[in-house]
């Protein structure tokens, strides 16, 4: 009899539960369910020299690092390339270059490319690897276009990235000069005053500082005087 009762006390355990575990997982009426959030892709890092690549740096490194396989002009005829199965990329060649950009250059050397037999240089710091693909870069310039290109520099670039590229170059005058009623220039008065940028991509940018104290002012006059007598 006792054998009979413990069958019969199992199954109603089983039921039991399974109707607890249905009481957790079952909504309870009215249930609203929730629409699922799609799911973004994740962005790709974008890669960027925190400061501007030196090509003269990069060659020594390029020298050591890629020459047995790339060769000095970057043809891919290094002396360690016919021992490869794949032809080796001639970074140097203008056509292959023009079709790739530093970011990409730099992940290569970054990550390297194991189908292609080229181990990644972590090695080198971040700012070595920029280096040395500023200096891959230049293996595929012409003089000509060299030349060209620091024209264009001097006359589109320079005034606000500065002579060798470290933002340095913001230009700034104090003159006297009329401007129209519809200028928020206009509404300035006493002591106030207001610095307008330019932007590319804000646009015209105002800040204005009203109503400064006397001692400010003076000091700003006496810096503006010491500027104009040291330019």
């Amino acid at each position: 009899m006792k054998r009979i009762l413990f069958i019969l006390l199992v199954p109603a355990i089983l039921l039991s539960a399974c109707y607890s575990l249905a009481e957790d997982i079952t909504p309870p009426p009215g249930y609203v369910y929730e629409t699922p959030r799609p799911t973004q892709a994740p962005t790709e890092v974008m890669y960027f020299p925190l400061m501007p690549p030196n090509p003269q740096r990069g060659e020594a490194i390029f020298t050591e690092k890629c020459t047995p396989c790339h060769g000095e002009a970057g043809l891919g005829d290094g002396p360690e390339a016919i021992d490869l199965p794949n032809p080796v990329a001639p970074i140097g060649d203008p056509d292959l270059a023009r079709q790739r950009t530093p970011e990409e250059w730099f992940r290569m050397v970054t990550n390297g490319n194991i189908d292609r037999y080229m181990p990644p240089f972590l090695s080198l710091t971040e700012r070595e690897r920029w280096d040395v693909v500023a200096y891959a870069f230049t293996l595929s310039v012409e003089p000509a276009a060299i030349g060209r290109g620091e024209e264009a520099y001097q006359e589109n670039c320079a005034k606000c990235h500065g002579q060798s590229g470290q933002g340095d170059g913001v230009q700034a005058r104090v003159a006297p000069e009329i401007v129209s009623p519809d200028s928020p220039l206009f509404t300035v008065d006493g002591t106030t005053s207001i610095v307008q940028f330019e932007t590319d991509v804000l646009g015209r940018l105002s800040l204005i500082e009203e109503d400064p104290g006397p001692h400010t002012t003076a000091y700003g006059l006496l810096a503006d005087f010491l500027n104009a007598v040291t330019a």
